[in-house]
């Protein structure tokens, strides 16, 4: 994918040669580029340098890395905090899972914290968001999330399952889904073509091993050919295969995460560099 135009065919301040804007598509061809695109308003500048990172606001940026940061130590405390709960429930012990239970709330406020700066908008002379994007699905879903846990969690003075219940297993891998999609365009415009492929597998086994972690048991015990679960009662595979498929596509998640905030941090550097030194006129 071509995101960087041939500059040098800008010849006294006009366009050339034809230009597709970055975010609508028009053709940009003959207008000038301190310019705006008549269609969607966009800089011309913003589609004539590129829609590399390395030209975008250093602080927006610095919030991305920040929140990929956070988003891989977070989903390593999910995967020890499930694992943890598994052994202590495998093995019979109870107090502990239910102290594990709590701290998982915690952990999700920080996976909630570190997605909602991963998706902190770009400065709007910066890149002209266009409809209902991801990144503000993203923010819809985690609100959405907070409020089922809470009705779940009896905060609201009722302890509320069915429903609030499944309504949080969707949106928790909605969340999954969206995040990793949101990642893979982020990964475009490094450009990163290993890690945007590597992402797309994470997006679908992390969200699809989600849903099948919490429904496949409650499917199960909905069968009427199944024997009523007792809490003396060990993991079975509808309770383990899903565990296992989502710990393994967390972690490679994990290392995605990381590979992608270090490929984040030079081009920080190189954004600052060039947001000094851009004109006073350009965006």
């Amino acid at each position: 994918m071509d995101l960087e135009p041939p500059v040098d065919q800008v010849s006294n301040g006009t366009i050339g040669f034809d230009l597709t804007c970055t975010l609508c598509g028009y053709n940009l061809r003959t207008l000038a580029s301190d310019s705006d695109c008549p269609e969607c308003g966009q800089k011309v500048s913003v589609s004539i340098r590129g829609d590399y990172l390395k030209h975008s606001d250093p602080l927006w940026l610095a919030r991305l890395q920040i929140g990929v940061g956070l988003a891989s130590l977070a989903l390593f405390l999910i995967c020890a905090d499930y694992v943890l709960s598994f052994l202590c429930y495998a093995l019979s012990i109870y107090t502990p899972a239910r102290a594990l239970a709590y701290t998982g709330y915690s952990i999700s406020a920080l996976y909630d914290i570190a997605l909602w700066l991963a998706t902190t908008p770009e400065s709007a002379t910066q890149r002209i968001e266009r409809g209902f994007e991801v990144r503000k699905l993203i923010r819809v879903a985690i609100v959405g999330d907070i409020l089922l846990q809470l009705m779940v969690a009896g905060i609201f003075g009722i302890r509320m399952m069915g429903l609030p219940y499944i309504g949080s297993i969707v949106t928790g891998a909605l969340i999954a889904f969206t995040f990793f999609r949101y990642l893979r365009t982020i990964a475009l415009r490094v450009p990163a073509q290993r890690i945007y492929r590597d992402l797309s597998l994470v997006m679908y086994g992390l969200s699809f091993s989600i849903l099948l972690r919490y429904l496949s048991p409650l499917l199960v015990s909905l069968s009427p050919t199944t024997t009523p679960r007792r809490a003396s009662d060990k993991p079975d595979l509808a309770m383990t295969l899903p565990l296992c498929a989502y710990i393994l596509f967390a972690i490679y998640g994990i290392v995605l995460l990381r590979r992608l905030s270090r490929t984040l941090a030079p081009i920080s550097l190189e954004s600052r560099d060039n947001w000094h030194k851009r004109p006073e006129n350009a965006v």
